[in-house]
């Protein structure tokens, strides 16, 4: 018996070693997705006339659980009505086909929402709105944490470097780029990011930076999402 472990050895190690490389994976996702972020309820904001709805970005093995963190439950904690759509992983066809499934079944039941997405999800949104303009929709939000690409709440032309050759203009349904401010950004930019996130960001090609997704992020960043919201929900009630 022993021997046969002995010839086998070349084969169970690599098999080993991938298994206990996936637990870490695995104990990592679950890990970030338990973190608790401390923070003081704001009082005396207004809400929505509309549910927020925060849609899953591109993901992978390296970074798969809770997408946008405790962002989702510190919006919900002011008061708003917040809910998560779960998207396909990767393929930006099948995620295109969902998003357009959801949006034209909420159309029907005549259910409204403001969609925040980051720039992972934008293909799958402009293809969408190309051709669609949806009664589901609300309001669409780009979220950015670029310094240089800072805008004020209109219709613009992204100049990201994931959306450079992209003109919102073309585009059925309007979308806006919300630059999420930090209270450092100048330290950021030089922040060393874990591997694990280097990682997802080569296999989703995703730009975005793990403090706009609300990972390790300060109190300034979830402020700025309660700030956008108390814009949208301004904007219901006067529009």
């Amino acid at each position: 018996m022993l021997e046969i472990i002995i010839e086998q050895l070349p084969v169970l190690t690599p098999l080993a070693l991938g298994f206990i490389a996936l637990g870490l994976v695995v104990h990592q996702n679950w890990k970030r997705s338990k973190n608790q972020f401390t923070y003081e309820l704001r009082h005396n904001v207004l809400m929505t006339k509309h549910p927020l709805l925060f849609i899953t970005g591109k993901r992978s093995l390296f970074y798969f659980l809770k997408y946008w963190n405790q962002l989702p439950e510190y919006l919900a904690s002011h008061g708003y009505e917040v809910y998560v759509l779960p998207m396909p992983w990767r393929k930006e066809d099948l995620r295109a086909k969902a998003l357009l499934n959801f949006l034209a079944e909420k159309s029907e039941k005549n259910q409204k929402y403001h969609l925040f997405f980051d720039s992972s999800s934008y293909a799958e949104l402009s293809a969408v709105f190309t051709d669609n303009n949806f009664e589901s929709v609300a309001s669409a939000t780009l979220v950015t944490d670029n310094s240089k690409n800072q805008t004020s709440f209109k219709d613009i032309e992204l100049k990201s470097n994931a959306t450079k050759n992209s003109n919102l203009r073309g585009l059925k349904q309007a979308i806006e780029e919300f630059h999420v401010s930090h209270k450092s950004e100048t330290q950021l930019a030089s922040r060393k990011q874990p591997l694990t996130w280097k990682l997802h960001q080569n296999l989703t090609f995703s730009s975005t930076s793990p403090e706009l997704l609300g990972w390790k992020a300060e109190l300034s960043t979830y402020e700025s999402y309660l700030n956008r919201a108390h814009f949208l929900a301004e904007r219901d009630f006067s529009g």
